[in-house]
């Protein structure tokens, strides 16, 4: 099922809360983010993925409240080149080809879209968000129209790792788990411990997301807070690192959140 949260997607976000700002005036400016995760209207989110377009809207939601769909700086290819002799950002790249879910624009004008357009948030498996890669070579086989991201030095970046502990515990104390929840995290926890392989954690933990998609049913906020690019932003975390030990492309990569905290290169 599609869901379109439309106009109100986010009851209570949509004040001005922390992190809250107007596009026009802030679009190159990083805006920081807060935990917002006990201020969300959940019932208001849809809590499945939007197949049709690939695109998680309820993410795209919460970033809109953040203020994190907001344009990043772009540069030319010189001042781009000068910021990662300065240390300022990290160099990312990022991949573009055709899309089956885009076939009203190019790679070139998807590439331009995140520039200067409306910020689409994307589905992958280690969280949703925007995928970047450390070398260009990797980012290369997601498409040969490469985007050049540079990750600011002082955006607020999360480990997978201790992103792990952040939503173990979370989810450790809630108190609307099922009885099937209860058995499935006792599954996860005994498999865990029989592997010490950072690949192969991240898969357990990936089909736990899986097997507990029909009983978080029952729970929005469960739901809303599984995918850990939801749950980074609802905290206000700019991104997250995710180590070539874990990548099941076996390479080092973020899922940046924050629009704002990053500077693009000119095309």
């Amino acid at each position: 099922m599609v869901y379109d949260p439309g106009p109100v997607a986010l009851l209570v976000l949509e004040r001005h809360l922390p992190g809250k700002h107007n596009q026009k005036d802030h679009g190159h400016h990083r805006v920081s983010g807060s935990d917002i995760s006990g201020k969300v209207d959940y019932e208001s989110l849809p809590a499945e993925y939007n197949v049709a377009t690939n695109h998680d809207d309820a993410l795209g939601a919460i970033q809109r409240a953040q203020g994190f769909d907001g344009h990043p700086r772009v540069v030319s290819r010189e001042d781009f080149d000068a910021a990662v002799e300065n240390g300022e950002i990290v160099e990312t790249h990022r991949g573009i080809g055709p899309s089956p879910f885009r076939r009203d624009a190019s790679p070139e004008e998807m590439a331009e879209e995140y520039r200067s357009g409306p910020l689409h948030s994307g589905i992958g498996i280690n969280g949703n968000g925007t995928y970047v890669a450390k070398n260009a070579e990797d980012a290369a086989i997601y498409g040969s129209t490469t985007l050049r991201i540079g990750l600011r030095r002082d955006a607020r970046v999360i480990s997978a790792d201790d992103l792990d502990v952040q939503m173990d515990a979370y989810f450790a104390g809630h108190p609307r788990k099922s009885a099937e929840h209860q058995r499935l995290e006792a599954d996860l926890l005994h498999s865990l411990a029989g592997t010490s392989s950072p690949r192969a954690r991240a898969n357990l933990r990936r089909d736990y997301r899986a097997k507990t998609y029909a009983p978080d049913r029952q729970s929005r906020e469960l739901s809303v807070n599984r995918d850990p690019g939801r749950f980074a932003a609802l905290r206000g975390y700019d991104a997250i690192e995710i180590p070539k030990a874990r990548s099941p492309d076996n390479h080092t990569e973020w899922v940046i959140l924050n629009r704002t905290s990053v500077i693009v290169q000119e095309a």
